[in-house]
């Protein structure tokens, strides 16, 4: 969890840098992260994907 959070971080400052003059928007230098740390890591991520209905017109 700590690795994911540095490289995000460190992407995410890149992409700052690199696009700053592009809108002007005044972004903290260090964004706040949040943890939950009730979260069970432990629990295996499950990601549900419906597949599109056909319909069949008679």
């Amino acid at each position: 969890m700590i690795i994911v959070t540095r490289v995000a971080k460190a992407a995410l400052e890149k992409a700052l840098a690199e696009n700053e003059d592009l809108d002007g928007n005044v972004v903290p230098s260090e964004p706040p992260v949040l943890v939950d740390s009730t979260a069970n890591l432990r629990q295996p991520l499950i990601i549900k994907v419906d597949t599109p209905q056909e319909s069949h017109q008679t």
